[in-house]
C-alpha cells in the first residue's frame, strides 16, 4: 500500500477549520445547557503540538488568545450556502496569527 503524505501545513489548515466548526457545535451545545466535555475533540491541542507550542505559561496564554480568536466562528451563518468562504478566512487569519507566535518563539514544524 502507498503511503499518502501530507504537508505539515496543509494538515494544519484542514484541523483548523475541523476545529472551528468543532468549537461552534460545542459552544452551541454549551448554550443550549448541555454537558459538551464528551463532544471536544481537542483538535486545538493537536494543532499546538504540530506547531511547535509547548505548554509553558507563555503558550498557555497563547492558547487562550486562540480559543478568543476561534470566538469569531460564532458570527458565521452556518446556513447559508456563502459560509465556506467566512470559515476559509477565518481560519486563514488564526493560521497567520499562529505562524507570527511561531516565529517569535522562533519554533519549527
Amino acid at each position: 500500500m502507498k503511503a499518502i503524505t501530507i504537508p505539515t501545513e496543509d494538515l494544519i489548515m484542514s484541523l483548523l477549520r475541523d476545529h472551528l466548526v468543532s468549537y461552534r457545535l460545542v459552544q452551541g451545545l454549551l448554550k443550549a445547557g448541555l454537558d459538551t466535555l464528551n463532544f471536544d475533540l481537542y483538535i486545538s491541542e493537536t494543532i499546538f503540538r504540530l506547531m511547535g507550542f509547548g505548554s509553558s505559561d507563555e503558550e498557555e496564554k497563547l492558547f487562550e488568545e486562540f480559543l478568543n480568536w476561534s470566538e469569531k466562528v460564532m458570527s458565521i451563518d452556518f446556513l447559508s450556502e456563502d459560509r465556506v468562504e467566512p470559515l476559509n478566512d477565518l481560519r486563514d487569519e488564526i493560521y497567520r496569527k499562529l505562524k507570527r507566535e511561531q516565529k517569535l518563539r522562533k519554533l519549527k514544524y
